[in-house]
């Protein structure tokens, strides 16, 4: 779904900046014969800039809004599993090494807390 609305977002951006050029070029076109050069000189110069907001915009889209995919156990829990917290804690200390359920241990026992 995300990549849909970010290939209608970009196809949008780009009809938009053909849509601008064709109107900068038919402007340009229309002006006087003396001013005309000078008119598609600053069109051109126009469009450019514009075609690299385009791009930057595009590499924006498509880069700065994607999500790392995070891990099945650091996801949501749906269903029981939101109420078996007990369970859940069992397997995060079974998964620590020896030190960090040391370091656990320690900052149970500074808080006050029982440590089983």
């Amino acid at each position: 779904m995300r990549d849909i609305l970010r290939a209608a977002g970009t196809g949008c951006l780009w009809v938009a900046f053909t849509l601008a050029s064709l109107a900068l070029f038919w402007m340009a076109a229309a002006g006087s014969s003396s001013a005309t050069p000078l008119f598609i000189l600053v069109a051109m110069a126009i469009s450019g800039v514009m075609g690299l907001a385009g791009v930057a915009a595009t590499l924006r889209i498509w880069q700065g809004s994607r999500v790392e995919p995070r891990l099945p156990e650091m996801s949501q829990p749906t269903g029981k599993m939101k109420r078996d917290v007990a369970a859940r804690l069992a397997r995060l200390v079974e998964r620590l090494d020896e030190d960090e359920v040391i370091e656990l241990e320690s900052l149970l026992q500074s808080r006050g807390e029982d440590v089983v």
